[in-house]
Parts: C-alpha cells; sequence; structure tokens
C-alpha cells in the first residue's frame, strides 16, 4: 500500500509507460507484442504477461515504434 497514487509514481518515473489505470512499465522490459482476440498483450523480460488498456493500445504501438514522443503528453490521456 502506497499514499502516493500512480499519477504522481508515472510523473517521477519519466521512461514509465501506463498502460492501464492501475499499470505501468519499463519500456526497456519489454521483450515483445502479442495481438489476441481480447487485445494487446505485453510480454515482459521477466516472463510476465500484462494486457494493456484498449485506450491505451494505439498510444503504446506508436511510442513503441519510436513515434510517441508527443503521445505521452499529459492531456493525452485523462486518467
Amino acid at each position: 500500500m502506497s499514499a502516493y497514487t500512480l499519477k504522481r509514481y508515472a510523473s517521477c518515473l519519466a521512461d514509465f509507460i501506463r498502460i492501464r489505470r492501475d499499470g505501468l512499465v519499463n519500456p526497456a522490459c519489454i521483450a515483445r507484442l502479442e495481438n489476441t482476440s481480447g487485445g494487446l498483450l505485453l510480454h515482459l523480460t521477466d516472463g510476465t504477461c500484462l494486457p494493456v488498456a484498449r485506450r491505451r493500445v494505439r498510444a503504446v504501438r506508436k511510442l513503441l515504434a519510436g513515434e510517441g514522443a508527443d503521445v505521452w503528453r499529459k492531456d493525452y490521456f485523462s486518467a
């Protein structure tokens, strides 16, 4: 349990990306992406699989493709 919100951690961890309302990921730890019928999964280098929220899929893809500088500005996502 933490006294800080995930939004506060996200602002401190500038290199991390928000993939869900409840999750941040270090892009350096992403091994691969997988399209599934349920959406996009991130496979991390430690073997963990994390689902990406539907509304964040496009931004995650752009960022990982190297096009994401403006995608992660503060006002892009309201949550």
